[in-house]
């Protein structure tokens, strides 16, 4: 074998492990199993993802989506690639989440596209917040679908993936991430899908 090959045949499996590794990171990521990440039904959380400690999947989950931390004293943030169910959330599918949101000096919930970026509809609302959104009785009902739905209502576009973050602002739930009851979260219900 001359010293090219040689040479030429390290950087092969340089480039095939490198490739290897991202795309193992990146599955580990979208699954939420990360060792830093805590799952509620449909929504991960990442809890020490704005701390002095954070884990580097933590950071790695909010680097790839481009968003910046909150630290545990300011609140949490939640995402949900999957409904209730365990099934992933797709733009031919219509959602409503509904249910308690946790207890928090205010909240949002915005709809993103796989890459991070937000993923705005036809009206240019991408989300809501508690200061707008409809309150029926103590329930938040909250509609995704790339049709028209009366109350409070998400333009789904037909993004593959799509992912819904809700941030919690000075909740008391930062200091018990851990423990944190489920029935505090809103359910992501898939109501049917488009063929």
């Amino acid at each position: 074998m001359t010293r090219l090959s040689s040479i030429l045949a390290f950087v092969v499996m340089l480039a095939t492990g490198l490739a290897l590794g991202v795309w193992a990171t990146g599955r580990v990521l979208d699954g939420g199993s990360t060792p830093g990440a805590l799952r509620y039904g449909a929504w991960i959380l990442w809890p020490k993802a704005g701390a002095p400690d954070a884990d580097p999947y933590s950071l790695a989950a909010f680097s790839r989506r481009g968003d910046v931390p909150m630290s545990p004293a300011e609140g949490l943030t939640f995402f949900a690639n999957k409904d209730s169910a365990g099934s992933a959330l797709s733009g031919r599918c219509s959602y409503l989440i509904e249910g308690n949101f946790a207890h928090a000096r205010a909240w949002t919930l915005h709809l993103y596209q796989p890459d991070g970026q937000l993923l705005v509809g036809p009206s240019g609302r991408s989300g809501f917040t508690s200061a707008e959104v409809l309150v029926e009785g103590s329930q938040v009902r909250i509609a995704l679908s790339a049709q028209p739905q009366p109350g409070n209502w998400l333009p789904l576009a037909a993004a593959d993936a799509p992912v819904v973050a809700l941030r919690l602002y000075e909740t008391p739930l930062s200091a018990v991430a851990s423990a944190l009851d489920t029935s505090r979260l809103p359910n992501v219900r898939r109501l049917g899908c488009a063929s």
